[in-house]
């Protein structure tokens, strides 16, 4: 579904950003590296739209987003998740959205599984969005959170942004974990 994106979501977005990127200690000038992380579980079309707003409303929001080294990460299940290098304005290509590299997966995933892939190989990453379809499931049980929790200290939790679609529009979610 083509997700509506107006001025109110583009400035919810910068604000998200802004407050990720200004955690003390976090990004201090120079080259930015970022991680943004897609659910599979969401159809082509909507990913698509909303990682071209995402990037054109990063491009557009600062200077810092100029030459930024993107890592984007296909979220397929929790013990399927791949990684690849792209530059930022190539999540405006149709071509990055194509249906043979577009597999959905399944919707069951668990935050806490990502959030120990991220630390393992993408804590270098200033800022983190995470962009998930409504049937994502943040935590089920006691265990769950323990390694949410453990996974996302001493930093993770403070540079993840989270871009959920949710009834047919688009939620900005940021807390410290």
């Amino acid at each position: 579904m083509k997700v509506e994106w107006n001025a109110v979501k583009g400035m919810k977005l910068n604000q998200m950003v802004e407050r990720i990127l200004h955690v003390p200690g976090n990004f201090s000038g120079g080259n930015l590296e970022m991680t943004m992380v897609f659910d599979k579980a969401l159809d082509l079309e909507t990913a698509g739209s909303i990682g071209k707003n995402i990037a054109l409303g990063l491009k557009r929001h600062s200077e810092v987003f100029r030459n930024v080294r993107l890592n984007v990460v296909h979220w397929q299940s929790d013990e399927e998740i791949s990684n690849e290098v792209v530059p930022l304005m190539q999540l405006t290509m149709d071509s990055f959205y194509q249906k043979g590299q577009w597999e959905q997966g399944k919707a069951d995933k668990h935050l806490s599984c990502l959030a120990e892939y991220l630390k393992l190989f993408h804590a270098r990453s200033k800022v983190i969005l995470l962009v998930a379809g409504e049937n994502f499931l943040f935590q089920e049980d006691e265990e769950d959170k323990v390694r949410l929790k453990k996974a996302l200290e001493p930093f993770l939790g403070k540079k993840m942004g989270m871009i959920l679609w949710q009834q047919d529009d688009v939620i900005f979610q940021y807390r410290e974990f």
